[in-house]
């Protein structure tokens, strides 16, 4: 069987990506994450209802989660690149802090966001272990290495919650 192929380039997909950085963590101490849960919906072109597939609990911290869809020149290249940036824009946010989200600012998390979706949506899923549902083709995950384009209909919100403590987690809808 053939390895996968990098998701932004045709390299060997050979180094685990990790959803939630590695910077992230201390952020998160002291709430007690001792699995996730994965699921997957499905949704049909034509209108029909919307399936959810089977879920699938994983022992383990969902914050630890790979995906092993990057070689390792663009995760410890370019990809580590758009996470240092976004470090310093991303950890007040995680914190509750107040921030000025300039124009700038705004573009670069939906840069950073951007690229957690593609790494996601090239991830085997519950229901489609151990082929992914790709949402994003190839072609929009290299135009996003090169060119840092995003499609023109990927929105992002951010708000403030008032939950007492975190909840790691991630939903993408399409």
């Amino acid at each position: 069987m053939p390895r996968p192929l990098c998701i932004f380039c045709e390299r060997a997909a050979t180094t685990g990506e990790h959803f939630w950085p590695k910077w992230m963590r201390p952020l998160l101490r002291g709430h007690s994450f001792t699995h996730s849960i994965e699921s997957s919906l499905d949704a049909s072109q034509k209108g029909l209802p919307i399936a959810e597939n089977p879920r699938r609990t994983r022992q383990g911290s969902p914050e630890h989660t790979k995906f092993k869809v990057v070689c390792s020149t663009c995760n410890n290249g370019w990809m580590n690149a758009v996470e240092k940036a976004n470090r310093h824009y991303l950890t007040p946010l995680v914190k509750g802090e107040r921030a000025t989200l300039t124009a700038i600012t705004r573009r670069s998390i939906a840069e950073w966001i951007y690229l957690k979706a593609l790494v996601l949506s090239h991830a085997p899923t519950p229901s489609s272990n151990p082929t992914p549902q790709v949402i994003y083709a190839r072609r929009e995950a290299f135009a996003f290495k090169v060119w840092r384009r995003i499609p023109i209909d990927f929105r992002v919100w951010l708000a403030h919650g008032d939950l007492d403590q975190w909840r790691v987690g991630v939903r993408l809808n399409s």
